[in-house]
């Protein structure tokens, strides 16, 4: 019986850190990412604003969210060391 609350508990732990890292991924990287995007294409990429909440689902979408982890990563080895 113990093993069937764990499993449950297992599979609600891994719900709550998909949703977590999908927040942090589609919001927070796409909003840090999005005007480093623009400064280096000189506003030419992305070409429109999206608005809905998951970003990564188009391309655009997709390497604002990238380069936004990029950055965020690069910042926080760069503070840490």
């Amino acid at each position: 019986m113990d093993d069937i609350f764990e499993e449950i508990g297992k599979g609600i732990a891994r719900a709550i850190g998909f949703i977590i890292m999908d927040i942090v991924y589609n919001f927070i990287c796409y909003y840090i990412g999005w005007p480093i995007m623009k400064t280096i294409t000189l506003g030419k990429y992305p070409e429109k604003v999206n608005y809905d909440y998951l970003h990564s689902y188009n391309r655009q979408g997709a390497l604002c969210s990238f380069l936004g982890l990029v950055v965020s990563v690069a910042a926080i080895i760069i503070v840490t060391n």
